[in-house]
């Protein structure tokens, strides 16, 4: 599994950075000039003029390459940039080469807006026994403070605050656990309510998220009337961070407990959930990013080989945990007529999603890979039919001129 870890550094590489915006710019100008100069000019000075009669053959011998003066690829009209175009700049080959990769497959990228220095994993020198990386292209050390049980490193970016690291992690077995721990995360006073029905035990993360959340809104509503925008965007950023932090926590401990507990975590499947929320005053509290601590719980489950399954969330606040049938929900307060069971709201809900049945254990991974990628398949078909379009429309002398240009 990949993994990218974010350590923040405290050396200047602008210079660097300058010279790496500078290989992209011309890569992409290289890229936009070739579509230009790859497709067929309508003016008929562009065209060769020659008469066509029905005794001669619509293809004829090719004239030389109007389009573009550089050397194409064997798979297409693409112009080949290497590191010779760009030596002149003074970046490190083993940093440019990456960058012309990069940005070379971005066709449709018309500017360059934030550039990394990126090195492969050949260009990264590892010391595990003292947590040092050492990239000698740039000359930068840097410590780390990940565990060392990844398999290695495929590649760094590096800006001027932060170096991204890539790190392929071995993954568990997972196995098939006898029992389950519900997570109840769209709860109205905490993040999450994780309960196990083994053992009878309870627990209840993140109660502080409501005083996170009004501390933060009313200090970004002091600040926006006094018209300091880029405070603002400060305020964004660090409760941003904040909540990122919140949920790398809980989902830590949700996991632990999974693992101490020999067990699987069942979790609600919301994606489909397209209700519309009510507009109350707890409609604020329920702003949290629930999809985040899901990815989280996901990630770190797959790395320890916990099963997770999903159920639906149907009837899981209302039905009762211990008869099974619908009880009466009030606020927080949870209460059974025909048991007489009472208990917290969430908790009942935990419970409920812990012991449903109709479950299915699938990672993230494993249903994109089921689904496929749909997006590529139609991209590629609307493309194909608007050039068959285009080529319909077009003269014979402007699709024999067209189709010569690639003839071997």
């Amino acid at each position: 599994m990949l993994l990218t870890y974010k350590i923040r550094h405290k050396k200047d590489f602008s210079e660097e950075i300058r010279k790496a915006r500078k290989i992209a710019e011309l890569c992409i100008r290289d890229q936009i000039s070739s579509r230009n100069a790859s497709s067929p000019v309508q003016n008929e000075n562009s065209i060769p003029s020659f008469p066509l009669t029905s005794q001669e053959p619509l293809f004829f011998t090719p004239i030389p390459s109007l389009t573009h003066p550089q050397s194409f690829s064997k798979t297409g009209n693409k112009p080949i940039m290497t590191y010779d175009d760009v030596k002149h700049i003074g970046l490190k080959s083993i940093i440019s080469n990456q960058i012309l990769k990069k940005y070379s497959k971005n066709k449709g990228m018309k500017n360059v807006k934030n550039v990394k220095l990126v090195i492969p994993e050949q260009g990264i020198k590892l010391d595990k026994k003292q947590k040092v990386l050492w990239i000698p292209s740039i000359k930068f050390k840097l410590e780390y403070h990940f565990d060392n049980s990844f398999k290695r490193i495929t590649q760094i970016e590096v800006d001027n605050e932060f170096a991204h690291i890539a790190i392929v992690y071995p993954e568990k077995e997972t196995e098939y656990p006898d029992s389950y721990i519900g997570v109840d995360r769209n709860t109205r006073g905490h993040i999450a309510v994780v309960a196990h029905p083994e053992t009878g035990k309870v627990w209840k993360f993140g109660k502080n998220r409501m005083h996170t959340h009004k501390k933060y809104e009313n200090m970004k509503r002091q600040v926006e009337k006094k018209g300091k925008f880029k405070k603002l965007k400060a305020l964004k950023v660090r409760e941003k961070r904040k909540i990122k932090d919140m949920n790398h926590k809980i989902s830590h401990k949700i996991v632990d407990i999974a693992i101490r507990n020999n067990s699987g975590i069942k979790l609600e499947n919301l994606s489909g959930n397209k209700k519309k929320p009510r507009i109350t005053k707890e409609y604020s509290l329920n702003s949290w990013s629930f999809h985040q601590l899901q990815q989280f719980i996901e990630y770190k489950a797959r790395l320890h080989g916990v099963k997770i399954a999903y159920i639906d969330p149907h009837s899981t606040s209302k039905n009762c945990s211990l008869c099974g049938l619908t009880g009466k929900r009030h606020s927080k307060n949870f209460e059974c007529p025909h048991c007489g069971h009472v208990d917290h709201a969430d908790v009942n809900a935990s419970f409920n999603i812990a012991l449903k049945k109709n479950s299915i254990g699938q990672f993230t991974a494993e249903r994109d890979a089921v689904k496929g990628s749909t997006d590529a398949p139609r991209m590629a078909l609307a493309r194909n039919l608007k050039r068959t379009r285009k080529a319909n429309h077009k003269t014979p002398i402007q699709y024999a001129w067209e189709v010569c240009q690639f003839l071997p």
